[in-house]
Parts: C-alpha cells; sequence; structure tokens
C-alpha cells in the first residue's frame, strides 16, 4: 500500500456543540475528534521525500462510533445564532441593499449550484474559528461562490483574491495550480487574512471595508477623518456600499421568505479531500472512478492542467461517494508518476538539461512555466521523469478555465483610445465573445480608455 494516503472529511459537522446550545442539551457522551496540525505554506521541495506529503488543514471529525447521537441544529440556525451585526439591519444603506437582493427574482436560482458545493463548507470553517456568520457571506457578495470568478480588477476565485494578497497570504499560484481557485485553501487564507484585519480594526465593518478597499485605505481614511466607525467614513462608492451589501446578504439569508435554497444538515459533507504523496493524473483518476474529467474539475478548480502540481499539492476533493474508489486508485500508483526537481548548476542551460534528462527543451519550459530560455544557477526545474500520461491527458486542461493554457501570469491590458472588443481580441488572437464574458462586461457600452481587460 502507498504509504502518506489519506481520506480527509471536510468540516461540515462542527456545528454540534451549537447545536446542544440551540436545542438545550445538558450532557452529552462520546469523543469528538480533532487533530490541528502546523498550517503549512506550500513550497516547493524536492520530489521524492517526505516534504512532498503537504499536511492537512485543520480536521475535526465526529466518531460516529463513540458518540450519542443528540439533536443537532440545521446551517440555518447556526446561521442566525452568529449573527452579530443585527443592529445595522435597519440603516437606510443596509435597507436599500437587502431591497435590490429581494428584487432579484432569479438569485437563488442562479446561486443554487455553488451554494449545494461549497456553502456548507464556508460557514462550517467560519463557525468553527468562532467567528461572525456574515463572514460567510463575504465570498456570497464576491463572487456568488463562483471560484472561477475574476474581476477586471485581476481579482480571482470565490474570494477574490488579487496575486499580492494571496501570495501574502500563502496561496501558491504556478502554471500548475491557482489555490486561489481552491475551495479549501482560498477559504482559509480568506479567514486567516479577514482576522488579521479585524485583530488590527477590532471591530468587524472596519474589517470588512479593509477586505474590499484594503487595510492601509481605510486606516488612512481613519486618520484623516478622525473618526474611527465605518458608518461614520466618508469612503469611495465600492467601498462605502460593500459592507452594507455583505450585512443585507446575511439578513436575506436569514429572513427572505422568497430564500427556497435548501440547508444541509450539519453532518452532511458536499466533498471531501483524499490525499497522496506523488502527482496524480486526473485522466486516469476520473476514468478509473466512472465519471467525467469535467466533474472532477468541478471539485478542483485549482488546478490548471491534466494532472497535480509535480511539487504538490497532491490531493482531490471529490463527492464523498467517489472517495474510497479514488482511494483504492491512488493505492496503485507506482513510483512511475513520479517528476524530478533539479537545481541549476554554473554552466547550465536549458537544452543541456533537455539532453541530459532526454526531454525536449520547450517541454522544460512549458513545465516550469518559462517564457524565455534564461535560467539561474541555484535555482530549480521540474523535469518530466518516466511519468506517463494517459491517453488524451496530453491536451487536458481545466475545461472552465478562459485562456487556461496561456501563461502563468494572467494578462492585464489597459484600454487606450481606438480600441474595440474585436481590436482587443485580434490583438491577443483571443475569442472576443470570450473576452467579453470573462470581463463580465456589456458588448453594447463602449470601453473606457484606462479601463482595465483581462486577457
Amino acid at each position: 500500500m502507498q504509504p502518506g494516503l489519506m481520506i480527509r472529511k471536510i468540516r461540515i459537522g462542527g456545528f454540534l456543540a451549537l447545536s446542544c446550545l440551540l436545542t438545550g442539551c445538558v450532557t452529552q457522551t462520546g469523543t469528538y475528534k480533532a487533530d490541528i496540525p502546523d498550517k503549512e505554506i506550500h513550497n516547493q521541495v524536492p520530489l521524492g521525500t517526505e516534504n512532498t506529503q503537504i499536511q492537512p488543514q485543520k480536521l475535526l471529525i465526529r466518531d460516529t462510533s463513540e458518540a450519542t447521537p443528540v439533536p443537532s441544529a440545521s446551517e440555518r440556525e447556526v446561521f442566525n445564532h452568529n449573527l452579530e451585526n443585527r443592529q445595522f439591519w435597519k440603516l437606510p444603506r443596509v435597507e436599500r441593499q437587502y431591497q435590490k437582493y429581494l428584487a432579484q427574482a432569479r438569485l437563488t436560482s442562479m446561486l443554487k449550484p455553488r451554494w449545494e458545493r461549497y456553502f456548507g463548507y464556508v460557514l462550517a470553517e467560519v463557525n468553527a474559528r468562532g467567528l461572525p456568520s456574515e463572514i460567510a457571506v463575504v465570498p456570497l457578495v464576491e463572487s456568488m461562490l463562483d471560484p472561477y470568478a475574476f474581476s477586471p480588477g485581476a481579482a480571482v476565485g470565490m474570494w477574490q483574491f488579487v496575486d499580492a494578497t494571496a501570495r501574502e497570504n500563502g496561496l501558491l499560484i504556478n502554471w500548475w495550480y491557482d489555490a486561489r481557485r481552491d475551495p479549501v485553501q482560498s477559504t482559509d487564507a480568506a479567514l486567516d487574512y479577514l482576522e488579521k484585519l479585524y485583530q488590527r480594526f477590532q471591530d468587524w465593518p472596519l474589517a470588512l471595508a479593509a477586505y474590499n478597499g484594503g487595510a492601509a485605505r481605510i486606516s488612512r481614511a481613519m486618520r484623516k477623518q478622525a473618526k474611527d466607525n465605518f458608518w461614520d467614513l466618508k469612503l469611495s462608492g465600492e467601498t462605502a456600499n460593500y459592507v452594507p451589501r455583505v450585512i443585507a446578504f446575511a439578513r436575506f439569508l436569514a429572513q427572505a421568505e422568497q430564500f427556497d435554497l435548501e440547508w444541509p444538515s450539519p453532518e452532511q459533507l458536499a466533498f471531501v479531500e483524499v490525499s497522496s504523496k506523488r502527482q496524480i493524473d486526473l485522466l486516469q483518476a476520473a476514468s478509473n472512478m466512472n465519471i467525467s474529467t469535467d466533474e472532477l474539475y468541478r471539485y478542483n478548480p485549482g488546478l490548471n492542467r491534466w494532472a497535480t502540481p509535480p511539487m504538490g499539492p497532491h490531493r482531490l476533493l471529490v463527492q464523498r461517494k467517489h472517495a474510497f474508489a479514488l482511494k483504492n486508485i491512488l493505492e496503485d500508483y507506482s513510483d512511475d508518476l513520479a517528476w524530478q526537481r533539479y537545481i541549476i548548476e554554473r554552466g547550465d542551460s536549458l537544452s543541456k538539461i533537455a539532453l541530459k534528462f532526454h526531454v525536449e527543451t520547450q517541454e522544460l519550459k512549458k513545465v516550469n512555466g518559462l517564457t524565455s530560455n534564461k535560467i539561474r544557477a541555484g535555482d530549480a526545474l521540474i523535469v518530466p521523469g518516466t511519468f506517463k500520461r494517459s491517453a488524451g491527458s496530453e491536451s487536458l486542461s481545466n475545461p472552465f478555465l478562459f485562456a487556461s493554457t496561456s501563461s502563468t501570469q494572467t494578462k492585464i491590458y489597459r484600454v487606450e483610445a481606438g480600441d474595440s472588443f474585436w481590436s482587443i481580441a485580434r490583438k491577443f488572437k483571443v475569442n472576443m465573445k470570450q473576452l467579453i464574458k470573462a470581463n463580465r462586461l456589456n458588448a453594447k457600452r463602449a470601453l473606457q480608455i484606462g479601463q482595465r481587460i483581462l486577457i
């Protein structure tokens, strides 16, 4: 059996203590197991060593064989119980945003698929940290829980991290993988960041404003205006409306009669995590589980390519019913799946390294996300070893990404005089309709000089 293989239950059962509070429980027998290892940032480490195992994040599993069943609260009851900003519900700015949500007839139907897949996990993580329920609403306001969302400001994922903030919070971004789109990694990083902001401002409205507009900007506004209350600050329209939107959406989830989405039970798991020490070929895994690669990508939106990154993390999120099938598949993987990590020496060139390892120079550049032949002694390269891609995986990449095979970094183009959607699409050799859709633009509205467009 392959060492290091594990299945992690994603934390959805973290509401059980609160369930007792809401339902009047006094005593409870049995145990609830918690394993909280040190958080690790995924750095590139030599493959084939123990360090290639990306450690699990916080884990909370209800041991049903030992625990005595107790009445449990619904997620909605838990959500309502942990709301901490009800005192702002009737403020005119919040009321306006609330009425806008009520007026959106298609809001719940549009949200439903992502709600069922991700919201239970997000809320469980928020609850486990003892944060107010309003924090679970942030990815709803940011992206409607869409891990593939990205904005004209180059923010990516359901929590809308820009590149710099993502890296500052330990999220890995490379040619293979973008942790900003990973529902587990991005949620963990976003909650860490929000907790830091709260420690700085000691007030949730101010912390939320800083999440949207930047901590330095909020601090500067507070200092210049000599005010320490968000509701008294004069801020730009986007940030001024952001906090009311979050609080109004929380009120909407708690109150609106037409909110018809089903709240899952506290013990319902939308997905579980299966980890391995070695690279996982998605096409092979999907085929052996008898599911489509599209379905596998839907639960693993952070992956860009046909496999998990050679440097890790080597883990997949799958529906609970597929977890043990995937575990068995990964146990049968051989050492042939390993790639190599090569430290560049003085005098090396890409062509020499390619010749040494019997690979093509272009292949080396592609897997390492290089745009030129320049390399530097002491840096590391990932080298394809004896890994044999599954038939058809050569061209396989995440089908839900726009221009997923272009480069490691998203290109930002500033609109110039005379530009049009057609001219920009032609200039960068992309599909115009996809360009408009990816940037969430209205094709009938004229572009503005200086406007940023994601390519």
